[in-house]
Order: structure tokens, then sequence, then C-alpha cells
């Protein structure tokens, strides 16, 4: 799946705080009413994962900044979040017990 094949207004990027490696945080693209998420680990045999930053907060900031320029504000993310998650992925957001991205309304 790339940002190019999806429709506007119904996908979004999100940092999840366990996609990371020693390069730092991958971002995920997650389409509403699909459930899960398709970490940007890049396609190919010489493509490379996308880094948006070494820190959480770094990669948030891109994230978010991105989210902006497809007219996505941070509650529309974490509605297409929501879409995304099982029951119990819905219910440990409302507990706070989640991964995060946008620290879920906080």
């Amino acid at each position: 799946m790339s940002p190019s094949t999806l429709e506007n207004g119904k996908y979004c990027y999100i940092i999840l705080f366990d996609q990371r490696d020693e390069n730092g945080f991958i971002p995920s693209i997650i389409q509403e009413g699909i459930l899960g998420h398709r970490p940007m680990t890049g396609q190919g045999d010489y493509s490379v994962p996308w880094y948006w930053g070494k820190t959480f907060g770094e990669a948030q900031k891109v994230c978010e900044e991105k989210n902006q320029r497809l007219g996505i504000s941070p509650q529309r993310a974490i509605e297409i979040y929501n879409s995304t998650q099982s029951e119990v992925h819905r219910n440990r957001a409302k507990e706070k017990t989640c991964m995060g991205f946008y620290n879920l309304g906080n």
C-alpha cells in the first residue's frame, strides 16, 4: 500500500512506541476501517525503512506535520486509528495501556 493508492481523508500516518530500531522510529500507514497498520519498511531489494526521528517526540512531530498536510487533524487521526483496532485494542487505548501516538487524546 502506498499513499498514492489511498483515498484522501481515509488514511493517516502513526508512530508506535515499539516500532523502532537503532536508527530511529519507523512510521506506519493506517487506513480507515482496515485492521492493523502497515510499517513503512521499504519495498524491494534495495530499499530501506523510513525513519522519522531518533526519539518518539521527534518522530511524532514529523507524523503530525505529514498528517496536517493531508488535512488530518489529531482528532481525525485518532478516529482513523480506532477504526483499525480490534475491540481489545480500543479498550486498551481507553485505559492508556496500548502503544501510542498523539498520546491518544491526552
